[in-house]
């Protein structure tokens, strides 16, 4: 088996990254969000566009692969809350391709390339996860993310979903 490798993503990868992210999306919200909206085609090019304008922007995006299979990805950088300091930086987004992959290693690599780029920024930094999402909540339990007790509520496809926020600690 090829080695696991987490590297910065360019904007090359855009279309890889959008892939990854409607996959992710896919079989983390499949029975939460309608089929149609999680299986619609137009999904991916506003995802390709999403990210590649975020890799333009200097965003710091990582992706996990084996070889040239992509397995995952990360987004960090300045915290989006309205209660923040400029000295949080956030987690912004964290998928695996497909539910395979959990438990082997590659959502822990992308977190620490994370944790890595967020320490070389910030004092501290937060993220938000679905609130019924529970291995994602063991994850960052797990990874030493701890709840702040904030709440948010996002609409999706007319779908209601609420969002606990979780916060770390980067000194």
């Amino acid at each position: 088996m090829a080695e696991l490798l987490v590297r910065r993503a360019v904007p090359e990868d855009a279309p890889t990254l959008a892939r990854v992210h409607v996959a992710g999306w896919s079989w983390t919200y499949r029975g939460v969000l309608p089929d149609g909206y999680l299986d619609a085609p137009e999904r991916r090019p506003r995802r390709e566009a999403q990210w590649r304008e975020l890799l333009e922007d200097g965003q710091s995006i990582f992706v996990a692969s084996r070889g040239p299979d992509v397995l995952g990805l990360a987004s960090v950088g300045t915290s989006r809350d309205e209660d923040a300091s400029d000295e949080v930086g956030e987690l912004s987004a964290i998928y695996l391709r497909d539910a395979s992959l959990a438990g082997r290693g590659v959502g822990r690599a992308l977190m620490d390339a994370a944790l890595d780029a967020l320490r070389a920024r910030f004092r501290e930094a937060t993220l938000w996860v679905l609130d019924t999402n529970e291995r994602a909540r063991r994850f960052y339990a797990r990874t030493g993310w701890r709840l702040d007790g904030a709440t948010k509520t996002e609409t999706v496809a007319d779908t209601p979903l609420p969002h606990v926020r979780y916060r770390i600690a980067l000194g």
